[in-house]
């Protein structure tokens, strides 16, 4: 009788210049309870006079491979890692996440009992430089996932929290390689269009965020979704109300990171344009992203007295004064 640990599944790690993180990442993948697997890093043309190569060539298990690619990209190293490998299941990690011990274990083993599942994703946990759980990521959504998507990659913080079957990407293809930004959510839109979804309702992973902030690296986030809204709009066919849906999430995240990037105009130019598929996406639940909206219609200092006004938390941090 096979059973799920029969199938072989295939890793995928795109890195650039990763190290020390990287190591972290192998490690979490050798530690699987879960042993059939075949690890493939794809070097992305790392600068780090080969500390990279020599690294993963170093680790002594048949099942990791070093691939050397030159420089074009995440989505690019993931396609290139795609090509290379031959196993029916597949999972990414990227080189500064973690995955936990079962990871593999659980999301095959929902793979391999239904068949009309195309992708099974998990909980996952936020993690900042040192490895400080800062929030966590614990979505529990299954079976036609994709007006949901529509509304934001709100399944996985990255490519690090899914397993696919392979036949999946012979279907709708794989990574767009000009997406800076959203690469994964574009993709799980397709996959989510033909296939049925499903989750693990256990933390399977730890997703790394801060060690690459900074204000370039935002504008960069915030262009490229610029960049993806439209083409997403006309890939997808959406009507009015779905174009809404997917420029409410699109734009309301670049507002945020253009914010971050001090880049006031474009945030208030990404704003209007979100108004003009939504009048009303500023009414949002998000109070995050409703602190970021209220920035750019009323202006810092109007924001800071209503919060001061209005809020005890606010305005004991501002004076330093706690009940």
């Amino acid at each position: 009788m096979t059973t799920s640990s029969d199938f072989p599944v295939d890793v995928i790690i795109p890195t650039y210049n990763s190290m020390p993180y990287l190591k972290e990442a192998i490690e979490s993948v050798i530690k699987q309870t879960h042993h059939n697997w075949l690890l493939y890093v794809v070097d992305d043309g790392s600068t780090d006079n080969g500390a990279t190569a020599e690294y993963v060539k170093g680790i002594a298990d048949h099942r990791v491979t070093y691939i050397k690619n030159p420089k074009k990209g995440r989505s690019a190293a993931r396609n290139y890692g795609l090509k290379r490998s031959k196993s029916p299941y597949v999972a990414f990690l990227d080189s500064d996440d973690i995955w936990y011990p079962a990871k593999l274990q659980k999301q095959l083993a929902l793979l391999t009992e239904d068949k009309q599942l195309g992708m099974v994703y998990g909980l996952c946990k936020v993690i900042d430089e040192t490895g400080r759980i800062t929030s966590k990521i614990a979505d529990k959504k299954r079976g036609d996932l994709f007006k949901y998507l529509l509304s934001g990659n709100n399944i996985s913080g990255s490519a690090s929290i899914v397993m696919l079957r392979r036949e999946v990407f012979e279907e709708i293809g794989a990574f767009r390689e000009d997406f800076a930004m959203a690469e994964d959510w574009e993709l799980w839109l397709r996959v989510a269009r033909s296939y049925t979804i499903d989750y693990v309702p256990e933390f399977l992973a730890a997703y790394r965020v801060g060690a690459a902030s900074s204000r370039p690296k935002f504008l960069e986030k915030a262009r490229g979704l610029d960049y993806a809204l439209p083409i997403m709009i006309d890939e997808f066919e959406l009507g009015p109300l779905n174009r809404a849906r997917l420029a409410s999430a699109c734009l309301g995240q670049a507002c945020s990171l253009y914010l971050d990037g001090n880049d006031r105009q474009s945030a208030r130019q990404a704003f209007i344009r979100m108004l003009s598929y939504n009048p009303l996406a500023w009414l949002t639940p998000n109070r995050h992203r409703l602190f970021v909206y209220l920035r750019l219609l009323l202006g810092n200092p109007v924001l800071r007295f209503l919060r001061y006004r209005f809020s005890k938390q606010y305005r004991a941090r501002e004076t330093g004064k706690y009940d």
